[in-house]
């Protein structure tokens, strides 16, 4: 080897650095991924669940994501309209410290409510940033 080539010994440690931290991610992402697929499977179990004239009907994992699939019930005037539920819903979870140890660990929500009354469709994504929540 030429002194020239030497230098180039130092990107060595910097790709395998580069790797690490990749894999690193990989490994921290497939956590996400199983925390999600047990928390989805955990809320299906115990489904449905009524609150204020809605109904929590579905919990699926792709990923780590958890979409969470919510109806409103009855053919009259709602106790909470569909934006102020939602605004429950979120402050609930994003102050739960069990949803709060899941969403720093890579975990999102998506929650949707499908209002069988009008047919509209509400959407919310809740994670660490719409939380506020420090990755750990």
């Amino acid at each position: 080897m030429s002194e020239k080539q030497i230098p180039g010994k130092s990107v060595i440690p910097v790709l395998l650095s580069i790797v690490a931290s990749l894999s690193g991610c990989a490994g921290y992402q497939s956590e996400a991924d199983i925390l999600a697929k047990e928390q989805a499977r955990n809320i299906s179990m115990n489904l449905p669940v009524k609150s204020a004239n809605y109904t929590l009907i579905s919990a699926q994992n792709s990923g780590a994501l958890i979409k969470m699939v919510v109806i409103s019930e009855g053919t009259g005037q709602l106790t909470l309209n569909s934006d102020v539920f939602l605004t429950q819903f979120q402050y609930q979870i994003c102050t739960d410290p069990a949803m709060k140890a899941m969403m720093s660990k890579g975990v999102y929500y998506i929650i949707k409510i499908n209002e069988i009354r009008t047919g509209n469709q509400y959407q919310r994504k809740l994670d660490r940033t719409t939380c506020g929540i420090i990755k750990i």
